[in-house]
C-alpha cells in the first residue's frame, strides 16, 4: 500500500484503495477476512482515519443522563477500532509487539514514526474451497489447560483481602499465547 499523507501516514482513501485492489487481484467480490498486522504507530494511524470517517460520515448520538454535579455529566469520549468494514470486505486489527522494537528494526520515517510499526500487512482469513480459512488465530493449549487468557491475581500490602507479600498493591500476572497458522495451498499442473 502506498501511503498518500503529506507525512508518509496512510489515509482512509489508502485504505479503500488497497481494499479494490485485493478485491480485484482476488477470486471473489467482497465478503472476505483480512487481518492487518501493524505496530502500534500503524494501529494510532487507522484509528484517526477511522475516527475522522466516522465522525464524518457517521452519526454518532450521545444521550446524557442529567444531574446535578457541578459542571454536569461527564461523557466518555473517544474511540477503539479493532475491526472495519470497507468496499464490501471486514478489516481486523492485529499488533504485533514486535514491530516497534527500534534495535530489530531502527529505520525512521520522516514524521519520527519507526518504518516498520507503520509497516501493514494484509493476510486473507477467507475460507478456501473446502470452507476452511487461509489464517486462524488459534490459542495454544496443553492438557486441556486453554491458554488463551490465564490470569492470577496475588495480593500484596494494600491489595484486597489478606496480603500474601511485601508488595505495595496487587499483582496481576498474565499468561496469553496465541499463534498464527497459515494455509499455504498449491496447483501443481502436470
Amino acid at each position: 500500500m502506498e501511503a498518500s499523507g503529506t507525512d508518509g501516514s496512510a489515509v482512509w482513501d489508502d485504505f479503500v484503495d488497497m481494499a479494490k485492489t485485493i478485491k480485484r487481484k482476488s477470486d471473489t467480490d467482497g465478503g472476505q477476512l483480512y487481518y492487518i498486522v501493524i505496530g502500534l504507530d500503524g494501529c494510532s494511524n487507522i484509528h484517526s482515519q477511522c475516527a475522522k470517517y466516522a465522525k464524518d460520515n457517521v452519526n454518532v448520538t450521545y444521550m446524557l443522563p442529567q444531574n446535578d454535579s457541578i459542571g454536569g455529566y461527564s461523557p466518555a469520549i473517544g474511540w477503539w477500532f479493532q475491526k472495519f468494514n470497507i468496499e464490501g470486505n471486514q478489516f481486523v486489527l492485529c499488533v504485533d509487539p514486535d514491530m516497534d522494537n527500534e534495535e530489530m528494526f531502527p529505520r525512521r520515517l520522516t514524521n519520527g514514526n519507526l518504518a516498520m510499526s507503520s509497516t501493514f500487512y494484509f493476510l486473507d482469513a477467507s475460507p478456501n474451497s473446502t470452507g476452511r480459512p487461509n489464517v486462524e488465530i488459534r490459542t495454544k493449549g496443553r492438557e486441556g489447560i486453554n491458554r488463551n487468557l490465564v490470569s492470577f491475581y496475588s495480593n500484596g500490602m494494600t491489595g484486597e483481602g489478606k496480603p500474601e507479600h511485601a508488595i505495595d498493591g496487587k499483582e496481576f500476572p498474565l499468561l496469553k499465547q496465541n499463534l498464527f497458522v497459515m494455509i499455504l495451498e498449491f496447483l501443481i499442473n502436470y
